[in-house]
């Protein structure tokens, strides 16, 4: 079973907790008199960072004067929520963990999480992560994130009950940070079709280093042609690139099955990974990753100031005239995509919007900080170009995801209102890799069907 693709944005727990506990309920009281916003729901413990107890949100939703955004918020996080740990048992949780880290369990829609936990799978927890987990606490990636654990056996088995809608359509992937072992896999029978990649493409993956006068620096390049003559067929720019071989294996599989045209892959190494030179004066390779995908306007980082115009005009003035040029495809953007996740949706997204010129379509999925509602809430003037030249988007995210499904969904409204032509889509998923493979293979089958 193939291991889950490492989220690069975790959300990370950030309470004070000490020594092993079990769950507790995130509701302390509320309020007698009717609350309006979103701070007042953090303030009762409700946030879209973390699964609140569906305790807190059944008792939150009796109030009568949430405004929009927090009854938003409210109906996205009652998708799934923190059950109490009565009933969870330690022998229950050793016999269906077996010699994993990880198992889950469902029933009707209830869905429960057991795993293992050692000191050294704590010690070998990156530090961003470790800095934000309660002393002891085990942490448990990727669909469902920052969940608060019951220990059931002396801190070396914990477990988690939540209510979860959908599940007969989900896909999810857990698995125990820092241990040894396979993930565990859940797919409901009606979710979507999993599609493995060809054991072997027959096509080619080549790695490339270009020279960005943007950015004054030299980036990594991958590309995927597929095999046979050179054709003109739709190219495809991938934030996140930094190994497209999985990727060029699904597409070759659809080829293969005859739903879908071959395409042209371009993938965008990203963080310190895809420069050549030591660029460790801008932060580490996250830190890199997000002034490169995230506009000016949402970061307060003064190497932000023009990283991100000048990455973006490094991929649409030098990256893809020369892709071009490399791989003999006609000036058509109508066949030119940019597409990413996570932080790469926001660039996949504001790609779309400043740079419509080359980019016939952009095909973002769970857009996080960088959404086009965050300018709008924060009470800066939200500007939205008009869309002369007929830029299409397709635009996902999980239902799993709060901030995510949020942003994206958020997203959507405001490119609709402005005039433009929106496809939406929303999986029974979380921030994992499972949703995004999905959203891809509905995206080729809808814009390039085999002719």
């Amino acid at each position: 079973m193939r291991k889950c693709l490492w989220t690069l944005l975790l959300l990370v727990a950030c309470d004070g907790a000490s020594g092993p506990r079990e769950a507790t309920s995130s509701l302390e009281s509320v309020p007698s008199e009717p609350v309006a916003d979103v701070d007042e729901l953090a303030a009762i413990g409700i946030s879209v960072n973390s699964y609140a107890t569906c305790e807190a949100l059944e008792s939150a939703q009796l109030a009568e004067a949430w405004d929009v955004a927090a009854r938003e918020v409210l109906e996205a996080m009652n998708v799934a929520c923190v059950l109490p740990p009565d009933g969870l048992m330690a022998d229950q949780a050793e016999e269906t963990l077996g010699e994993q880290p990880v198992a889950i369990e469902t029933e009707g829609d209830v869905f429960t999480l057991y795993q293992r936990m050692t000191a050294e799978s704590l010690d070998g927890l990156p530090p961003g992560v470790r800095a934000g987990l309660p002393e002891g606490a085990p942490y448990s990636c990727c669909t469902f994130q920052k969940l608060d654990m019951a220990d059931l056996a002396n801190g070396e088995v914990w477990g988690v009950r939540l209510r979860v809608q959908g599940l007969d359509e989900a896909m999810i992937q857990q698995f125990a940070i820092g241990m040894p072992g396979e993930l565990a896999d859940y797919r409901g029978p009606s979710a979507p079709p999993r599609v493995e990649p060809v054991s072997e493409i027959e096509g080619t993956v080549s790695e490339h280093e270009l020279f960005s006068p943007q950015l004054g620096e030299t980036r990594r390049i991958s590309v995927y042609r597929p095999p046979g003559a050179p054709g003109q067929f739709p190219l495809i720019m991938l934030a996140d690139g930094n190994d497209i071989r999985r990727t060029a294996g699904i597409v070759e599989r659809l080829v293969r099955l005859g739903e879908i045209r071959p395409a042209i892959l371009v993938g965008l190494a990203s963080g310190q990974t895809g420069i050549v030179e030591d660029r460790q004066e801008l932060g580490n390779s996250s830190d890199i990753r997000t002034l490169d995908y995230i506009p000016a306007a949402y970061l307060q980082d003064p190497a932000s100031q023009t990283r991100f115009s000048d990455h973006l005009d490094f991929v649409a003035d030098t990256v893809l005239p020369w892709a071009r040029r490399e791989l003999g495809l006609a000036d058509d953007r109508t066949s030119t995509i940019v597409t990413g996740q996570s932080n790469g949706g926001v660039f996949a997204l504001h790609a779309g919007l400043q740079r419509a010129d080359v980019f016939g379509m952009a095909w973002p999925m769970s857009i996080g900080l960088g959404s086009l509602e965050d300018i709008r809430r924060d009470g800066r003037d939200l500007v939205i170009p008009e869309n002369r030249f007929g830029m299409k988007f397709r635009i996902s995210a999980g239902l799993y995801e709060f901030s995510f499904v949020l942003g994206s969904r958020r997203s959507v409204s405001i490119l609709r209102e402005a005039g433009y032509d929106v496809d939406e889509k929303w999986y029974a998923a979380g921030h994992s890799a499972d949703q995004w493979e999905a959203r891809l293979i509905d995206n080729l089958k809808a814009e390039f069907p085999a002719k």
